[in-house]
């Protein structure tokens, strides 16, 4: 999956949104951020908190793994996209 269909694919799941570019405003900054688990390790931890999820990095293989409701995947790119499509895979 690409970047951009992991995205949509949480927006609908997180949201109910066709759009991954959820905007939010703070009213006391005036700075304005996206929403992007790939990329910030903030929301990504947020998500792995809201769905009780388990993740670990395998040594022996190199790769980080992420298990969220009896599905588990695994990636090596990232642990962000570990998490990412843990949760995917886990509301088909």
């Amino acid at each position: 999956m690409t970047d951009d269909e992991i995205l949509l694919e949480l927006a609908k799941i997180e949201f109910g949104l066709d759009s991954f570019l959820v905007k939010d405003a703070s009213p006391e900054t005036r700075q304005e951020s996206y929403w992007n688990p790939l990329q910030s390790d903030a929301q990504a931890m947020a998500l792995v908190k809201k769905y009780r999820m388990d993740v670990w990095y395998e040594y022996d293989r190199d790769k980080w793994a992420a298990d969220a409701s009896d599905t588990y995947y695994e990636a090596n790119e990232s642990l962000n996209r570990a998490i990412c499509l843990a949760i995917i895979e886990a509301h088909k």
